[in-house]
């Protein structure tokens, strides 16, 4: 996949972005109630008491079912103050050759109470829902054109910031456009989505903990999502959680077996095991994609995200199956 180049909203496209997200912010959204496009209302002009600055981020992983299905990383932070928001967006697509970028904004917007609100910009139109969830998202001008529409939500929990994190069913549609024309041979996919926010005050000082999540799925519809948080920045003793999606049927399991192993310097592996559900997966990495190569590797404080593809075997009680899918690896916000 051609990577393109990072697109910053400017002059005139900047000026008519404002005016859209103004009248946008006001709009709402969640799981269930109607989703819509057009404005609703105009938002309150904030004082600075009313706004805490704040990191918000919302993190978003999709991997379709099948063997050739899209997989894609979604990541988008807003840095909140009394007066403006600056947000930096960026997605990353999973092709036969590797990673390639299909999303990069950066700016600043005086919205600063749309903290949660993920918003359109060049290159992204954003679909609301009720509650300030997330309706769908659309992002075009990349030959990564894709949109990308959350459907039933098969558990949700709170992140360890205390916030709201969902895996869901979804749905990828090629070409950018939602229930819209496909392009010749494309038709619509249906995946797992994993959805997580997480927030702090930016008078705090920055996580010290690492996050793992790694989502795989099979070509016959089912997948598997473990989350690890390493308060002491070591993998192998982080407390494990995981949920799968077996036979149209949604589980949570605590006791999970997890074990992350590195060949060398080369990407690591992940070996997974639910006792009571008598799931294993046997998973290597292969193409990375990083948000920063500086900070990617979460050894900073204000580290990125590194994205990574993996491959490999799900078994479910049955024969070994094969499974693909993403790993990823960061600290919070």
């Amino acid at each position: 996949m051609r990577r393109r180049s990072a697109e910053r909203t400017t002059g005139a496209a900047r000026t008519g972005l404002l005016a859209l997200v103004l009248l946008w912010a006001a709009c709402g959204g969640g799981e269930g109630g109607s989703r819509t496009e057009e404005p609703v209302g105009r938002p309150s002009v904030p004082t600075p008491s009313t706004v805490t600055p704040a990191r918000y981020v919302t993190d978003v992983t999709f991997v379709g079912f099948g063997p050739a299905s899209p997989a894609a990383v979604l990541r988008f932070r807003h840095d909140v103050s009394s007066s403006e928001l600056v947000r930096r967006y960026r997605a990353w697509v999973l092709g036969e050759e590797g990673w390639g970028m299909a999303l990069s904004v950066e700016d600043s917007l005086p919205v600063p109470r749309a903290g949660w609100r993920i918003l359109p910009g060049h290159g992204l139109r954003v679909v609301a829902a009720d509650g300030g969830e997330l309706g769908g998202l659309v992002l075009r001008d990349s030959s990564a054109a894709f949109g990308l529409r959350p459907g039933r939500v098969l558990d949700e929990w709170t992140s360890p910031t205390g916030q709201r994190s969902r895996l869901l069913l979804a749905t990828w549609e090629t070409g950018g456009e939602p229930s819209g024309a496909q392009p010749a041979g494309a038709e619509p996919v249906t995946g797992l989505m994993f959805q997580r926010r997480e927030a702090r005050p930016l008078d705090m000082p920055p996580p010290r903990t690492l996050e793992e999540s790694v989502l795989v799925t099979d070509e016959d519809g089912d997948g598997l999502l473990v989350l690890r948080d390493a308060g002491d920045e070591n993998p192998d003793r982080s407390a494990t959680t995981a949920f799968t999606w077996i036979g149209g049927k949604g589980s949570r399991w605590s006791r999970v077996e997890a074990t992350r192993d590195s060949a060398g310097a080369g990407p690591p592996g992940w070996r997974i095991r639910i006792p009571d559900a008598g799931i294993e997966a046997s998973l290597r990495s292969g193409p990375v994609a990083a948000d920063d190569p500086v900070v990617a590797d979460s050894t900073t404080a204000d580290a990125g995200v590194r994205a990574y593809a993996v491959r490999g075997t799900l078994r479910l009680g049955g024969p070994a199956r094969p499974a693909r899918g993403v790993a990823i690896r960061a600290r919070g916000p």
